[in-house]
């Protein structure tokens, strides 16, 4: 499951993503260390085409309720635009659930508290 959108003007280019994969990690820690998995994320990011930066900012391990979860903090360089991403995500039962913020860097000053508040806000329904 993959569902994006985007803010309105001035704030258009503001992308909030929210995904569901199923994974075969039961747990985040199987999957690494919150600053492996910013890493790993640069790392893709810098291989892209037109990406010239890819630099991880912070990364750490919280709780989504009783659920462990990482937040990552990057930043990327591209022909196609500078932007500020936000990544929260955490497992349950092999599901791996993502809400990720996509923010331009210049507009990021401005987004920050609600990206932030936007993350914090994941909740989910464990059985």
């Amino acid at each position: 499951f993959e569902q994006r959108v985007t803010a309105n003007d001035p704030y258009s280019k503001w992308i909030l993503g929210v995904s569901v994969d199923e994974i075969l990690a039961t747990s985040l820690a199987q999957v690494g260390a919150p600053d492996l998995i910013a890493d790993r994320i640069a790392s893709i990011e810098r291989g892209k085409d037109g990406n010239t930066l890819a630099e991880v900012i912070a990364a750490a391990e919280d709780k989504v309720g009783d659920v462990p979860s990482y937040t990552i903090e990057y930043r990327t360089e591209t022909s196609r635009g500078n932007y500020h991403f936000l990544v929260r995500v955490a497992l349950v039962d092999r599901m791996l659930y993502n809400v990720t913020s996509q923010a331009p860097e210049d507009k990021w000053s401005e987004l920050e508290s609600s990206a932030r508040a936007t993350l914090t806000s994941m909740r989910l329904s464990v059985k």
